[in-house]
């Protein structure tokens, strides 16, 4: 790859987003607050709990005092799970009443969510429905090409073009995100995320939103300003309605923050961006993205690969919220040194 290939790193983890049901709870060690882990399970087709991994970190104290208040009254002397778990010693086992929203990284072989974080209680969906979902592709029209379910909103300015390339309407870009929201969901439930809209188009000027100003759209959640003093409440997307809402508005990109927002001191994910200086091919890119990720893999990290939006690729690497923003970003900045000295040939580094 000629010189000009520009590799940045910043904190950051690309995590699914699903609905489990707690199972029980480990007993805590030392002087931690009621409870250190939660175990997870779906339903089966039978409606039995299938267990699936636990979740050890997303609690703050509130949350961990809140959670115990609710999970207390529900203590059971046998494991729910189905077949029953022996899974430590400490276990206290609860009636699979409360669903809980977990991001992870990825399904296990053995059926088990790995470095899953607690984002939070749904009271909106009932117990007997949370099930392991699966990909869907959308239905095939006669002529075989793929057709999004109808929206489930009036689009008020359907025909009008966001793109003269593509010809692409504000419909159709609607009608995506119908389409691919249980793909997109996960990466944005749960993570302060940032609105790119473009109002006259995707060739005209784009604007970057990040606080609150539309809060007002269904399905958007409003954080607390603590977590970013100074400034207007940040903002994340909640339900499939907050992403056709913002699609309507002519949200075309949607930054997220490198944290969750239950843990927003914390990085859960570093996420290293790979763009192309002049000359530098697709072919090449490709070959980048394979290097840094045998890099990170070395470090016996776990990356995914996703596309940036723009030109380049970003390859994303999840990491336990246990380390603050300054540590994680010098983690991110030094295996950025170490490729460019490595393969100066093939890697500059570009600071954001």
């Amino acid at each position: 790859m000629p010189t000009g290939d520009r590799l940045s790193g910043s904190s950051s983890n690309e995590a699914c987003a699903r609905s489990s049901l707690s199972g029980g709870f480990s007993k805590p060690s030392g002087s931690q607050l009621g409870m250190s882990s939660l175990f997870l399970g779906v339903c089966d087709k039978k409606g039995a709990l299938v267990y699936a991994g636990s979740a050890g970190t997303g609690f703050n104290d509130k949350t961990l005092r809140d959670l115990y208040k609710r999970l207390k009254p529900l203590e059971v002397s046998e494991s729910p799970f189905a077949p029953s778990r022996e899974l430590e010693k400490n276990a206290v086992w609860v009636q699979p009443k409360l669903v809980v929203e977990v991001a992870f990284a990825e399904w296990t072989s053995s059926g088990s969510v790995r470095h899953a974080t607690y984002c939070g209680l749904r009271s909106d969906k009932p117990a007997a429905s949370v099930m392991r979902e699966s990909a869907a592709s959308p239905p095939v029209s006669e002529a075989g090409a793929r057709t999004p379910t109808a929206p489930a909103l009036k689009v008020t300015n359907g025909e009008r073009t966001i793109d003269k390339v593509s010809g692409a309407t504000e419909e159709a870009l609607v009608a995506y995100c119908v389409a691919a929201g249980d793909v997109m969901l996960p990466h944005l439930i749960g993570r302060p995320t940032s609105l790119v809209r473009a109002p006259a188009g995707g060739d005209g000027k784009l604007f970057f939103q990040k606080h609150a100003e539309y809060a007002r759209w269904q399905g958007m959640k409003r954080y607390p300003t603590e977590i970013h003093p100074d400034h207007p409440p940040m903002l994340s997307i909640g339900t499939a309605e907050g992403l056709l809402a913002t699609a309507q508005w002519n949200v075309i990109e949607y930054p997220t923050q490198n944290a969750l927002g239950t843990r927003y001191s914390e990085p859960d994910r570093m996420v290293f961006d790979i763009d192309p200086g002049e000359g530098v091919s697709w072919q090449d890119i490709q070959q980048a993205a394979q290097l840094v990720r045998g890099m990170l893999e070395h470090l016996g990290l776990k990356p995914f690969l996703k596309t940036s939006g723009g030109k380049g690729l970003h390859v994303v690497v999840p990491i336990e919220p246990d380390f603050e923003w300054d540590l994680v970003k010098e983690l991110s900045k030094a295996v950025v040194a170490h490729m460019s000295k490595l393969l100066p040939d093939r890697f500059v580094v570009k600071s954001h």
